[in-house]
């Protein structure tokens, strides 16, 4: 299977310097600018073929995405699905604000997208918050003192913008009474970030998995755990344009239907999510060891429709709570912040499974 999915991951040109390739279902290639969503005649009989680009980053809310390619699944249900890898969020959210994607499987980064009003979230897809932790080195004072805002002035924290790393720092600080603006926050992408720390660059560094793995298997201290400091849980969401919602609602509700199809195949076999997980990682240029890969589905697991529907989930609570951080923190522009909850849409999922959904209010 890791052969067969590396030469499909390897088919198609990289998107920009941020994607691993593209697979469009059905057979054919597209540039993610050019491309749009449209139906297609139906001639001789044949199915109407409707187009779609996603954007999916290299995590296990993207896996349901790969394997339902594999496997034909978008093919069977009408659909030509040009998917695009991206290896951060970033720029994948500045090529869905450019309309260059339709759906975007994204981060914590995709709060940004949210806050925009272009945005529309249709799914939660995976728990993001675990795993991730602030890290120093074992010499460090942080280390073996007890941590002071005095302490915290003025050092250097390395990690990247837009993401759950830049969130550990804010609320890190937070707890001291500081802000971002009491450090120096340098951006460097994902490994980046984590081989310059090791190189002797910064004070901390915020690690997002896999590195915070490494980091902790390589002797260096952990001073925030993202996931056990947090008061809620971050997920990883699957967004829509509103033009494409409002365009062409039937093809992104077929896109989510596949999806959760996929989702609760590779759900029910733990042996089948693992070895696609790793090997989409790989594919992706992300080789990460057995023991990393079952850490991820430990801590970074899927979100099933039965938990989202589930007494007392509270669909994108945990998205409202970042966008609130970073209002605070200059990221998002406090008159958007209504954005964040206005965009949440559990009526795709609703109509395709038949459960009532608790939203988000603001309130």
């Amino acid at each position: 299977m890791k052969k067969r999915f590396a030469l499909m991951m390897a088919a198609v040109m990289v998107l920009s310097l941020t994607a691993c390739g593209s697979k469009p279902s059905g057979g054919g290639t597209g540039d993610a600018a050019d491309a749009e969503v449209s139906g297609e005649e139906d001639t001789g009989g044949s199915q109407e073929t409707r187009s779609i680009r996603v954007g999916t980053l290299p995590f296990a809310g993207s896996v349901p995405v790969a394997y339902a390619l594999e496997q034909g699944y978008f093919t069977d249900a009408g659909l030509d699905v040009e998917q695009y890898e991206f290896a951060t969020g970033a720029p994948m959210n500045e090529a869905f604000a450019a309309g260059q994607l339709d759906v975007a499987v994204i981060g914590l980064a995709g709060v940004i997208s949210m806050s925009t009003g272009n945005a529309v979230c249709i799914y939660e897809t995976n728990v993001a918050s675990g795993g991730n932790g602030i890290f120093v080195r074992e010499d460090s004072p942080l280390a073996s003192e007890e941590i002071t805002a005095d302490a915290l002035k003025g050092m250097n924290f390395i990690g990247q913008l837009a993401t759950s790393s830049q969130l550990m720092v804010i609320q890190f600080l937070e707890k001291y009474g500081l802000s971002q603006d009491d450090v120096n926050f340098i951006n460097m992408d994902s490994g980046a970030d984590y081989q310059a720390f090791k190189s002797g660059e910064g004070d901390a560094v915020a690690l997002m998995t896999p590195y915070a793995w490494n980091a902790e298997d390589e002797g260096y201290v952990c001073i925030y755990d993202f996931a056990e400091e947090s008061d809620y849980v971050v997920p990883d969401t699957m967004l829509a344009t509103v033009s494409c919602m409002e365009k062409d609602r039937d093809t992104v509700k077929g896109f989510l239907e596949v999806y959760l199809k996929a989702l609760e195949e590779l759900s029910a076999d733990e042996e089948l999510m693992f070895n696609y997980s790793r090997d989409y990682y790989a594919a992706c240029g992300r080789e990460y060891s057995d023991e990393y890969v079952k850490k991820d589905l430990e801590t970074r697991y899927l979100i099933s429709k039965e938990k989202i529907s589930q007494e007392g989930y509270i669909y994108g609570h945990g998205m409202w709570e970042v966008a609130k951080v970073f209002v605070e923190a200059g990221k998002i522009e406090e008159a958007n912040l209504h954005n964040v909850t206005d965009c949440l849409d559990t009526s795709l999922l609703e109509e395709i499974c038949g459960i009532q959904v608790e939203k988000e209010s603001g309130n």
